[in-house]
């Protein structure tokens, strides 16, 4: 009876430790194909910004930017990146840093930034900073009464 709980307890110590040997291996080819999805989605990034820097001085602008509507197979290859032709003025304002103009840098910044949808984390921090906000317009309008009195934006 003892070598049989011996031998079970060998059987259970093997078989955890291989589970934990496939699992870490697991972790590394999931780690290798987000790694490479990333790589991926960051050359078909910059094929797209060459697209549409339409007169190669590595800026875009904005009617280079909304050029990408006159032509379906641009708007296509746009609506794999989640852009929509009817999203053009507002992803360029939120690409440019303000001089009229997108670089790389901030395209492929900008372009990581709102891809997919909102995750919980980001909505938790535009509520903070809007609560924050919020704060200082009623300190700068001297509400100082109850919640009710103040404004809420």
């Amino acid at each position: 009876m003892y070598a049989l709980l011996r031998r079970g307890n060998l059987i259970g110590a093997v078989f955890i430790a291989e589970t934990g040997r496939v699992a870490a291996s697991d972790e590394k080819v999931a780690l290798l194909k987000k790694q490479r999805l990333q790589e991926s989605y960051s050359r078909r990034l910059r094929e797209l910004f060459k697209d549409l820097d339409v007169d190669g001085d590595g800026k875009i602008s904005f009617d280079e930017f909304s050029h990408f509507n006159d032509d379906a197979d641009m708007r296509h290859y746009m609506s794999t990146f989640e852009v929509e032709s009817h999203d053009t003025l507002k992803l360029f304002e939120i690409l440019d840093d303000g001089d009229g103009h997108v670089d790389i840098d901030e395209f492929l910044r900008g372009m990581v930034a709102v891809k997919g949808h909102a995750r919980s984390i980001d909505i938790v921090c535009i509520l903070k900073h809007m609560e924050h906000l919020d704060g200082k317009i009623n300190t700068l309008l001297g509400f100082h009464g109850s919640p009710k009195q103040k404004m809420m934006f």
